[in-house]
Order: structure tokens, then sequence, then C-alpha cells
């Protein structure tokens, strides 16, 4: 139609310009008649073959990471498209943190062009939809919609940390602890006076040859450790510092699986406990599951579960001072409890104080939940601040995940002073 008014147009002003033999109206005439001959013209060529890739970048991404997408767009065709719009359909429960998923570029016969963004990875798998291309004209009066699928990755996905790959990150480690305790070992502790029945690898000959006395060495005791992850999977962890971003609670409990893993290839004895999680596998009492060696249940069931708790609304509350009575009811005097929380309020602070002040050596361990964007985000960045410091007055070992670092690389700096090695 805007068309047909405008080929109006011209021929009145053309009408005009013979009806009075006026020169002006014919040459007024004659720009917009040659540009709407040339748009008459132009179209999209048929046939246009189109070959879409896209990239993935790491594979498969831990939460929280970023994750580099990159599609190319290829011409094979012998057609000229002179504008071309591309848009890569970015599943709905993942943010793009850098780049655009949209391009807009001509694409002569046989070059590529790519688009580039960023997503952060959030736990599960996400599927791509048919790209959506839009092939216009040079004057814009003609386009064709399509619909391609691309090849390579068609997929993003997020695993826990018994999935994850190690990746360029450091490994964690974590060993037994030197004891004072005189026994088998491999530092030296002291020389005592030879029994019978000591082990010959442990005479010390030095002495002998010097005095004729049999003596034996003994070396520094070296046993596990007994600990407890703690996860704060409470309501008030469900918030996420950004669309798109992992919660808090998923955030906690794929740190509190990445100890569980280093802790248990070590051969320590490690129990896992959560709350706000309501769990049938094992024992749960008052919004408290708990997970131990003596049990069947198994700890990575817990960590799965607690991934998916901030999709639902625990009606359970329970205070600080019934969760740290709980505790103890259940860990040995020698555990060291390791808890894992965003520190979105005083809970996990009140629990830590309570524990430590019934002789349980206690480390605190947080994602970083706040943001910068808001004045309320930065009100509750500054509040966890105020309770890291709080933290250490009580003489509580903590360790920060900034959002911009991989978790395992920011544990594995501080899991050797943390755990006393």
């Amino acid at each position: 139609m805007t068309q047909r008014i405008a080929v109006g147009g011209v021929l009145f002003l053309v009408a005009i310009g013979a009806l009075f033999s006026s020169p002006t109206a014919v040459w007024l005439a004659l720009a917009p008649g040659v540009y709407l001959l040339a748009a008459g013209l132009s179209r999209v060529p048929s046939g246009a073959e189109l070959a879409l890739e896209r990239t993935v970048d790491p594979a498969t991404a831990r939460p929280g990471e970023p994750v580099d997408v990159t599609l190319t767009v290829d011409n094979r065709s012998e057609s000229n498209i002179a504008d071309l719009r591309v848009v890569d359909p970015v599943p709905d429960e993942l943010s793009v943190t850098d780049g655009s998923p949209r391009l807009a570029t001509p694409l002569t016969a046989g070059d590529t062009a790519t688009l580039n963004y960023s997503v952060v990875a959030t736990r599960g798998e996400y599927d791509y939809e048919e790209v959506t291309l839009r092939a216009r004209s040079a004057f814009g009066t003609d386009s064709e919609d399509l619909l391609i699928s691309a090849s390579g990755d068609t997929a993003i996905e997020c695993s826990g940390a018994a999935e994850a790959p190690v990746g360029d990150t450091p490994q964690l480690k974590a060993g037994t602890q030197v004891t004072d305790k005189p026994g088998e070992g491999v530092e030296f502790r002291s020389v005592r006076e030879y029994r019978y029945g000591d082990d010959v690898s442990r005479i010390d000959w030095r002495k002998y040859a010097k005095t004729g006395d049999l003596a034996t060495v003994q070396y520094r005791v070296e046993r596990a450790l007994r600990y407890l992850i703690l996860v704060d999977a409470r309501e008030a962890t469900h918030l996420v510092p950004e669309p798109g971003y992992p919660s808090g609670t998923e955030a906690s409990g794929y740190a509190g699986q990445l100890l569980y893993d280093a802790l248990d290839d070590a051969g320590h004895s490690v129990s896992v406990a959560a709350a706000g999680v309501s769990w049938t596998d094992g024992a749960s009492q008052a919004g408290l599951a708990w997970v131990d060696e003596s049990g069947p249940a198994n700890p990575t069931d817990l960590f799965e579960t607690i991934s998916e708790t901030d999709h639902w609304t625990s009606q359970t509350k329970m205070s600080p001072q019934s969760t740290s009575k709980r505790l103890r009811a259940l860990m040995r005097p020698d555990t060291h409890v390791l808890l894992v929380s965003p520190l979105p309020d005083d809970w996990a602070v009140s629990v830590a104080q309570a524990l430590r002040a019934n002789g349980f050596r206690t480390t605190a361990i947080s994602p970083e939940l706040a943001s910068d964007q808001t004045p309320g985000a930065r009100v509750s960045k500054l509040e966890r601040n105020q309770r890291f410091q709080t933290l250490s007055r009580l003489d509580i070992e903590t360790v920060r995940w900034p959002r911009d670092q991989p978790l395992r690389a920011s544990l594995a700096r501080s899991l050797s002073e943390v755990l006393g090695q």
C-alpha cells in the first residue's frame, strides 16, 4: 500500500509538470521515481543457502561460570545478501552477560559472519531452538524469514562438582593431620629405648654403631580427620544476584559437593547436613537433612536435592539454637564444621558462633550473592561484609568465593590454611 501511494505521488508530480510545462515538477518526480524503480527491482536472492554452526566453551560448565557462545553463519550460495539479520535463541533460563546474540550484516557469496556472547551457567541442561534469520533486500522492500538449526553444540550444560571437568583450575587436595602422638608415620618425633617386637626398620642403627645400645625411632602419627559440611539451603538463600545467575542455594550446594569430593577422596570421615531441606532418603528432622557414613543414603543425592531446593519454599523454620543443638547431638567432639552459606542474614553467623562456643572448630565458606547493580544490593553487600567481620572477631575462619572467580580455584588457594595443613 505504501509503495502504491508513493507511485501515485510520483505520477501526480509528472502529470502536473506536463500540464503546466514545469521542469521543476518533473525533476521533483525524478528522484523518488528512480528510488522506486530501484526498490522495485531489489529482491532477496532466491535459493540462498545458509549454514550455521554453534560452539559452546566450556562444553560442560560449573554453576556461576561464564560460558562463551559463538555462532557462525556461512553463505554457501552464489548470491549476495544485502542485509542479513540473525537472532540466536538464548534459552530463557540463561542471562547474557557480554556481547549480543543478535547480528545484522551484509553477507556476500562464500563469506562467513560470526556473533559472540557470554552467558552465566546455572545447573541443568538447556537446549537451543532453531535460529531465526531474516534476509532483506538492499532497499528493505523485500524480505524472507528463515528458521535454521545450527550444527555443532546444540545445548549448554552445567553440572555439579561430581561431573564437572577439572580443566585448568587447581585440584583440591586435603591430606591427613599430623598429631603429636608417637607411632608409625613419616615425620620424626623422638627416640626411645628399644622394646622387644619393635620393627627392625625403626631401629636407630647409627646410635647402635656408636654406643652398642638399641633404640627405636618414633614418628608423628598421621590420622584422618572428621568433617561436617553444613549447607545453608534455607529460603533466604534462594535469591539470585542478577537474573540468570545461580541462586545462593545452588552455589552453596555446589561448593559443598566440591568440598565433599576432595575430603572423601583424601580418606577423611565426612558427614553432610543441609538446613532448610526436606529429604526422605536419609535422616531428616525439623528441616535439617543429615547423611553420614553409617547410613545408607548417598551424599550426592542430598546435594542434588539441594540444587533443586530453590524451586520450592520450605515451611520449616529452624532457629540457629535448634540447629546447633541438633548438630551437636549428631557430631563427634573432634569434628571440624565447614559451614557453606552466602550469608544473606545472621542465621549462619549465629550457628557458627554456637558451634564455636561448644568447642567445634568452624569454618565459614561463602559464595558471593550480592551485586552492585542497585542501592539495595549494595546495602546487602555491606551487611555481608559486616558478617564476615563478626566471624573474624569470633575466631571463625572464612573463605570467600567471588562471583568472577571459579570456586575450585578459590578453595584451592584457601584449603591448606583452612584445614590446618
